[in-house]
């Protein structure tokens, strides 16, 4: 009779637990053919921070400081620039410097939207990145040398 009885419980767990189990891969499976509910995600791409010298005939008195992100449309588009990460710093520091070469870059009239039109189009002529949604300059700012206060 014990034997019975455990077999009967035994069996009553058992079927509680797989119905348990089949509700829950239900709920699971709604949830995922309901998908994202937001259309336009972007994903970001942290491409580091940047130091660049501010020339002043031969004289450096300022350094731009700049950490920036790159937001794009597809998870393979951070596959590809991840993957190509030491030539996208590259690119964009070379962008930074042409800026400052024009003089797009000085301590009282930085544009950061010129900064970031810049950048923009580099990073997408330079890798196979179909659409840069944005570049975030989480950080940007321009730090006095001391051989400026110093009056040299």
């Amino acid at each position: 009779m014990p034997r019975i009885v455990i077999l009967f419980i035994m069996v009553a767990v058992c079927g509680g637990g797989g119905f348990a189990l089949g509700e829950i891969s239900q709920m699971t499976d709604s949830i995922r053919r309901q998908g994202n509910t937001i259309e336009n995600q972007s994903v970001v791409f942290s491409a580091g921070q940047f130091t660049v010298p501010l020339f002043d005939g031969g004289r450096v008195p300022f350094f731009l400081l700049a950490e920036i992100n790159i937001e794009v449309d597809t998870y393979d588009e951070v596959s590809l620039l991840s993957n190509n990460r030491p030539h996208v710093r590259a690119t964009i520091l070379e962008t930074l410097f042409e800026l400052e070469r024009r003089g797009d870059i000085k301590p009282g009239t930085i544009n950061p939207d010129t900064i970031k039109q810049a950048i923009k189009e580099d990073v997408e002529a330079t890798f196979d990145v179909n659409n840069v949604s944005s570049v975030l300059l989480n950080r940007l700012l321009i730090q006095e040398t001391g051989s400026r206060r110093g009056g040299r």
